[in-house]
């Protein structure tokens, strides 16, 4: 099975959270392909069996400016009965109001293509590095 994730990236930790999910994915059989939403088109999402978007919370709550044209050329994009994921990071104590509200952003656009989640959208607080056990379980629940 072949699987993708597309990430955007501020300082590092969303870029650390894909490399751990694509190491797990691996881990449980997937071929993976990890890539910065900048450097793909979205119409090569549907050549994969599970599609996992990634993006930290971006000033008043959305993704980050380099994930825009992504999901903007989504727009259209069919991906009827594909398996989807997303995972998020935001600071719950500095922003509650905006905290990992990019990921929501994500999952309604997979939505809109006819994506189906199949698991919960994995909210990280902060450092991922002090959540790995969580982003490890959650893979585990993608599988």
């Amino acid at each position: 099975m072949k699987a993708i994730i597309a990430y955007s990236t501020l300082t590092g930790n969303t870029e650390t959270a894909a490399e751990w999910i694509g190491e797990y994915l691996e881990d449980a059989g997937y071929s993976v392909r990890l890539e910065e939403a900048d450097n793909i088109f979205p119409g090569t999402l549907a050549d994969y069996d599970l599609i996992v978007l990634g993006s930290p919370t971006y000033w008043g709550g959305d993704v980050t400016d380099d994930f825009v044209p992504f999901l903007n050329q989504m727009e259209g994009l069919k991906l009827t009965s594909k398996r989807a994921a997303v995972f998020g990071l935001g600071d719950a104590s500095g922003y509650p109001d905006e905290y990992c509200h990019a990921a929501e952003i994500l999952e309604e656009r997979l939505l809109r293509c006819g994506a189906f989640l199949a698991a919960p959208t994995l909210k990280i607080d902060g450092d991922p590095t002090e959540q790995k056990h969580l982003i490890q379980d959650w893979v585990r629940s993608l599988s």
